[in-house]
């Protein structure tokens, strides 16, 4: 068992963040690259259940990183075992973006493990070097932990190990659990496993035991393998002509794509041609069949072309002298290109592919690199390499799509996945070019978009993000082309302008603002009644010796003071525009009408003070404004409402409570909207208050909300006359409505029933 310091040492030393836990899911320990990548310190962390740091997305486990400008963080898991019983977990955490970028990294460096092997011209004098090399090839093309090379003694039928590469740490441990070197280790090789390496070539386990073939004895792999949490295991065998020359055993840090099993096959069969020719002393020659099935069927475009000089030794062209069926379906030819030049082939081709090709054959030196074809329309990553009599071969990859994803990993690393602005990671990079003096003066924008929380209370994000996003096109309208507009915040930007003066600044200002004010109008999908809202302030950066983040907190400060002006009027213009959207609503106008006018008598039997009175005639008006975004549909429904569109109907005292509560003149009737919808018996929503519990106003808003419904009539109810009215009242004070209110109200209706006669 390797020693809990050990361990610690391990997986501070890991790429990869790391988190340890108990059996009862508590974090034990984390590593340093965990802070890096989620935003969490690590006294944050220990202790706590890791529970509450993971949620599932799309079938992957994701890590909750602490703050929004931290990339989505992959976690896998991994069982942590003592000697005799599960000890925990280990948790191995990546960048998704790094995960991305690797794939492509993989893909291009892929062609580079194969050329090495096929150049002709390659010797080798030491099989030591050799070994030295497949082993540190292997490590990095695969990006592997471990890596153990075993050369076969064909005389005692045993795997000896002969190298192996790893982290410091990890060969030290190893060593230390053997208590011996781990090179020289042997291992018997049967028949039967002779026949079966010989047959498989490239074995892929789970287990590092298996995989070492036993290289490694069991308790040192076993335990290796359990503490770092291996992800897949490689045994690679060096094969030729059905003779067995050795293995390289591979730890994974992740798994791989099948694309490089296709390509360690080819890797391994070239090796095992290296091998055979150091170990017995002379050039082995792989025959025409051999070389024509190779050819024909690699996974990847071929052509062997002959390179065409003129009388000063220039590459002017090339002609094509063979091509194998991936090249054909790469590029759209075929094999009647064969004898020709490429200048015959493609007119129009690019001068940099012949001059690059020339050089590959006079220096007699390969080359891989990536170009793009204008007459093909596509990109190619390119390995070239020399053969004799100014002869050479190319191996092309299309890696347009990766191309392109590359393109838009960058795109989005820089720019903001809403707006499409510029984003804070964009801004650190160019941050340095502010200082210079061709830049100056500088000036500098903070905006704020106003009342953003309450679009999102009330609308939801969707809404929100539109907003933020018409906020983006109004600065992109305003701002010039050399301007840099960056999306800093939630709902803050700022705009760089260089060479722009203080009254230009002023100008800006301006031109932002009359242009947000017809912005939403334009909308398609704008929110009906609502007019875009923007603080802003600026500041000028005169030269190089001033601070730029001091500017910045100067604009930022100004934007403050022009917010404090700016944000209650703005939320106020949402309030009233939802109030206006609100009448739209068919009851909704009549529905508030007709309860003011009742709320008149009411008051008075209710001996209330005017102040009482001004509230509940702003709560009248208010109580329904979290049905700002129910649909028209359910509010007029004639059939019963089905359970989802009901939990709809049921959110809109929470969604008013929310909207009332951010505006500071309506704070006061917050708790009344919220409340609105509760029982005197506890049978309410949403919060089930009961009796006193229920603020007051709210208990008599309950009796007029019901008497309106009652003797207005809806879809879904019929009006009922002034007897019924009166009689469901009196049934349900006590249970629905506060008795003695109940009580006062009855009186009313039966006075106003009395003048009815007169």
């Amino acid at each position: 068992m390797i020693e809990r310091v050990d361990q610690k040492q391990l997986l501070d030393a890991m790429e990869n963040g790391v988190l340890l836990l108990d059996n009862n899911d508590v974090i034990t320990h984390v590593n340093q690259k965990i802070e890096e990548l989620t935003g969490y310190q690590t006294n944050e962390l220990i202790g706590k259940s890791v529970a509450v740091l993971i949620e599932s997305n799309d079938n992957q486990t994701l890590l909750k990183p602490k703050k929004n400008n931290f990339q989505e963080v992959l976690i896998s898991e991994h069982q942590l075992y003592n000697e005799k019983q599960a000890a925990g977990r280990m948790v191995i955490v990546q960048n998704t973006l790094e995960l991305e970028q690797q794939i492509i990294k993989k893909k291009n460096q892929s062609l580079a493990v194969i050329n090495q092997f096929m150049i002709e011209q390659t010797e080798v004098d030491q099989y030591e070097v050799l070994v030295e090399l497949v082993t540190e090839q292997l490590s990095k093309f695969l990006n592997a932990i471990i890596t153990i090379y075993n050369e076969y003694d064909e005389q005692e039928k045993n795997l000896i190990v002969k190298d192996i590469q790893a982290n410091s740490q990890i060969i030290e441990m190893a060593k230390k659990m053997l208590g011996e070197k781990i090179e020289g280790l042997k291992m018997p090789i049967t028949d039967k496993m002779y026949q079966q390496i010989i047959a498989e070539k490239i074995k892929k386990t789970d287990s590092l035991y298996e995989s070492s073939l036993k290289a490694v004895p069991k308790p040192v792999s076993y335990t290796l393998g359990k503490t770092l949490g291996i992800n897949s295991i490689l045994a690679v065998a060096y094969t030729l002509e059905d003779k067995l020359y050795g293995t390289t055993s591979i730890v994974l840090k992740e798994d791989i794509e099948d694309y490089v099993l296709e390509l360690l096959r080819v890797y391994a069969n070239f090796t095992a041609v290296s091998l055979k020719r150091i170990k017995i002393g002379h050039q082995l020659k792989t025959s025409e069949a051999q070389f024509r099935n190779f050819f024909e069927n690699m996974i990847v475009g071929g052509a062997i072309h002959e390179m065409l000089f003129d009388e000063n030794g220039k590459p002017y062209d090339y002609r094509f002298l063979d091509i194998n069926e991936r090249f054909k379906k790469l590029t759209g030819l075929n094999e009647q290109i064969i004898g020709k030049t490429v200048k015959e082939v493609l007119p129009g081709i690019e001068d940099h592919w012949i001059k690059t090709y020339g050089s590959v054959v006079k220096s007699n030196y390969p080359i891989n690199y990536e170009n793009h074809s204008k007459e093909l329309n596509k990109d190619f990553d390119v390995s070239a390499f020399p053969l004799k009599d100014n002869h050479f071969a190319t191996i092309f990859v299309d890696v347009t799509n990766e191309k392109a994803f590359q393109q838009k990993i960058e795109y989005l690393s820089f720019h903001d996945n809403l707006t499409g602005l510029k984003n804070r990671h964009y801004y650190e990079i160019i941050e340095k070019s502010f200082q210079e003096d061709e830049c100056h003066p500088l000036g500098v924008a903070v905006v704020d978009l106003n009342g953003l929380k309450l679009l999102n209370d009330t609308y939801g994000h969707k809404a929100g993000d539109r907003t933020l996003k018409c906020s983006g096109e109004v600065l992109t309208e305003a701002c010039q082309k050399q301007d840099v507009i960056i999306r800093w915040g939630g709902d803050e930007f700022i705009i760089f302008c260089p060479n722009t003066s203080e009254q230009e600044m002023q100008f800006l200002s301006q031109e932002i603002l009359a242009i947000a004010q017809g912005k939403c109008h334009q909308c398609e999908q704008r929110i009906p009644n609502y007019t875009l809202s923007l603080a802003m302030g600026t500041a000028i950066k005169d030269s190089p010796a001033n601070d730029l983040e001091t500017i910045i907190m100067t604009a930022e400060n100004q934007m403050y003071r022009h917010k404090l002006t700016e944000s209650k009027s703005a939320r106020n213009a949402i309030i009233n525009a939802f109030l206006e959207t609100l009448k739209t609503k068919k009851f909704e106008k009549s529905h508030i009408t007709r309860m003011l006018e009742m709320a008149q008598p009411f008051s008075e039997e209710l001996s209330l003070t005017s102040e009482q009175k001004n509230d509940l005639d702003l709560l009248i008006n208010l109580h329904d404004i979290g049905k700002i975004n129910i649909k028209e549909s359910i509010i007029t429904k004639q059939e019963s409402l089905t359970n989802e569109e009901w939990l709809e109907i049921k959110q809109h005292p929470d969604i008013g409570y929310r909207i009332a509560k951010a505006t500071e003149d309506f704070a006061h009737v917050a708790n009344d909207i919220l409340s609105h919808h509760e029982r005197w018996d506890g049978q309410g929503y949403p919060q089930g208050l009961k009796g006193h519990q229920i603020p007051s106003l709210a208990r008599v808003l309950n009796i007029l909300d019901a008497w309106e419904v009652m003797s207005g009539g809806r879809p879904y109810k019929e009006k009922m006359s002034d007897e019924d009215i009166i009689e469901e009242f009196e049934k349900c004070g006590g249970s629905q409505f506060d008795p003695a209110l109940t009580e006062a109200f009855v009186n009313i209706l039966q006075k106003q029933k009395t003048l009815k006669k007169i």
